[in-house]
């Protein structure tokens, strides 16, 4: 490649490429997810941090330029052409570091501002198209004290790109402080090098696919109890929560993986699926999973999506100890290695699940472990003392996205959620469910998984006391359920006052039996259920019956209806074309019909055209079938 004058002379190669390259499957999917919810920020990533000492302000924005030059990634723009996307990458400049100015400003209020300063940023969207994907932001607080925003679009970099930005930047830094160029090996391969092989190699390996096909039929919906009911806009709104773990618990845990021959990441997700399971009642646990995706250790070094979503599928059934709970997860996760290259989307596509918009299909529910190297907080620059600052989120793409990073002084997790769909108690109330089983499980890893406890010692009295009826929400195995989980209601107290308090003296004496949780009283099991509220009010739920459609009356409709309108018509024929003319049926959906998102994107790509309007690839989510995608395609054009 063509060396191209770097400022101040630092020879750097011409990495830019004018002509559409195509994307990996993980940017594909990103771009589609984009398409489908523009302005959205759920796929920003933002590292924030608090300088304090002589920053060099110069070599800081020629480190950023020099790094922004390195890896070519971090100049793509993503564009498509008839719904089918392209990346194009752009010739490097001199990137743009906004400074805001912040001086004057009491050392009381200094915290304050830098996080509503760099939060704000979080919370701006990246134009895919336009570009820049990368966004630098110095607050600048006092000659000594700064705040520090490393901004880009995930479709740009993964969690492990962290890491390298990271120390290429320190690196890059130091040497122009001392007036030197960085010398740093340039990485063996680019990412494009990546995309290329993979799209070579493809992945339609039937192999492949059949495996999860296999691993994942059956898996039920994983739907944990809300505060609001979902709508399609719902991640609009985030949370976050995090909280650190002392290095003692930290080092008992990694002991503790140490003793039972596993992994730090295995420990803590059986402990999840464990809370998973009692908080929705399920046996059978879906947890996503991002893969390294770099295979090849020539990759390591290289900046860019990388990462590819996996399915855990944890079996907390057969009354098993938490020991072997620890086994079974080991072997399931040994699975997912050797089966994550094949493109999550195309495993989608294999498996069939339902697709809701505002939903993500096959889990809700996502987890990682980062060592400290590739943590945030690891993040240093030479003569500067560094603090990462707590992230923030500003839309969510799961229900529960879970990162735990490994400190040099303890272990941090981070939660973020839709605040739209659940209130802040219920998350907190969760991760302190996630340490309760934890600590348990520290003392004794024989118990059986259904007998651990995950109620706090606070909730535990809470629930004890609250209420004068002695009203207990247990869950099949007879365990205490926190707020806002429903369960099997017990009244407690003696036969007689139980009797009186429900005016019946029929009840059946078998119903009858000892508390489980004070000496001389029993409960009644009338088959009732209940949940706490978050204040500690307890409601009877009154469950209702609701028709189910049958696999007979489903295939009875076997007629497809002719179209009715030039509308129906047109879009008929615009389906045949993109799924490959195949018969259309006007009363189902897209994705009953065997499409996909890129497929969608096509589709609608080929609907504004053809119609002159302007529509969103939502149109064609839910339960919307192609009689009635006609209907709003014809709104549109009123």
């Amino acid at each position: 490649m063509r060396a191209a004058g770097f400022p101040n002379g630092v020879a750097m190669p011409d990495q830019s490429c004018p002509k559409g390259l195509p994307l990996s499957f993980a940017q594909e999917q990103l771009w589609f997810l984009d398409l489908l919810s523009p302005g959205e920020t759920g796929y920003n990533v933002q590292m924030n941090y608090r300088l304090r000492g002589p920053l060099d302000e110069a070599a800081l924005r020629r480190a950023l330029t020099w790094l922004v030059a390195r890896h070519e990634v971090l100049r793509a723009t993503f564009r498509e052409a008839d719904g089918t996307p392209f990346q194009v990458i752009e010739r490097w400049n001199e990137v743009e570091l906004t400074v805001v100015d912040r001086t004057g400003l009491t050392p009381e209020k200094r915290a304050a501002t830098v996080r509503a300063d760099l939060g704000a940023v979080a919370g701006t969207p990246f134009d895919l198209a336009a570009g820049p994907l990368h966004r630098f932001t110095l607050v600048r607080l006092a000659d000594d004290d700064h705040g520090l925003g490393l901004g880009f679009h995930h479709i740009v970099v993964d969690g492990w790109s962290v890491g390298i930005i990271g120390g290429e930047l320190a690196a890059a830094y130091e040497s122009f402080r001392a007036g030197t160029e960085p010398d740093l090996p340039a990485p063996a391969l680019t990412y494009r090098d990546f995309v290329a092989d993979q799209r070579e190699r493809g992945t339609e390996e039937a192999r492949e696919l059949d495996f999860w096909a296999e691993r994942l039929v059956g898996l039920p919906e994983l739907s944990l109890p809300t505060d609001r009911p979902r709508t399609p806009a719902s991640g609009l709104v985030a949370g976050d929560v995090v909280r650190d773990h002392a290095a003692d618990f930290h080092r008992d845990l990694r002991l503790f993986a140490e003793q039972h021959d596993t992994s730090l990441f295995i420990v803590l997700a059986a402990a999840v699926a464990v809370v998973l399971g009692r908080h929705t009642g399920l046996r059978d646990i879906a947890i996503g999973v991002p893969m390294l995706g770099r295979t090849d250790p020539d990759l390591e070094d290289v900046v860019g999506m990388f990462i590819n979503m996996v399915v855990l599928r944890v079996d907390l059934g057969d009354d098993l100890r938490f020991d072997e709970l620890l086994a079974r997860v080991a072997d399931a996760s040994l699975d997912l290695y050797d089966h994550q290259e094949v493109p999550f989307e195309q495993v989608v596509d294999r498996v069939r699940p339902s697709r809701e918009a505002g939903r993500n299909p096959l889990f809700q529910v996502s987890l990682q472990v980062l060592g400290s190297a590739n943590s945030p907080s690891a993040f240093a620059l030479p003569g500067l003392a560094a603090e990462w600052l707590e992230p923030v989120t500003t839309s969510a793409t799961f229900d529960l996205n879970i990162n735990y990073f490994e400190l040099s002084d303890g272990m941090r997790v981070h939660l973020s959620y839709p605040a739209d769909v659940f209130d802040r108690w219920r998350v907190d109330a969760f991760l302190g469910h996630v340490d309760q089983v934890l600590r348990s499980v520290l003392k004794d890893s024989r118990q059986p998984v259904s007998g651990i406890g995950i109620l706090t010692d606070a909730e535990l009295d809470r629930v004890l006391s609250a209420s004068d009826e002695r009203a207990y929400v247990v869950d099949p195995k007879g365990n205490l359920l926190p707020r806002g989980v429903p369960g099997e209601l017990l009244l407690g107290g003696a036969e007689k006052w139980i009797r009186h308090m429900l005016d019946k003296a029929e009840l059946a004496p078998e119903n009858f039996v000892a508390d489980p949780f004070r000496e001389s009283f029993v409960v009644y099991r009338g088959g009732d259920r209940a949940i706490w509220s978050s204040d500690w009010e307890l409601a009877v739920i009154h469950e209702t019956e609701t028709p189910e459609t049958t696999p007979t009356q489903t295939a009875a409709v076997t007629a497809v209806a002719e179209a009715a309108t030039p509308t129906e018509s047109a879009l008929v024929e615009i389906f045949e074309t993109v799924l490959g003319g195949r018969r259309i049926d006007l009363d189902a959906n897209f994705f009953e019909l065997g499409g996909n998102s890129l497929d969608a994107s096509r589709v609608v790509s080929r609907i504004n055209k053809t119609f002159g309007v302007k529509a969103s690839v939502r149109l064609l989510y839910g339960d919307n079938t192609v009689r009635a995608i006609a209907g709003a395609v014809d709104e549109l054009k009123a």
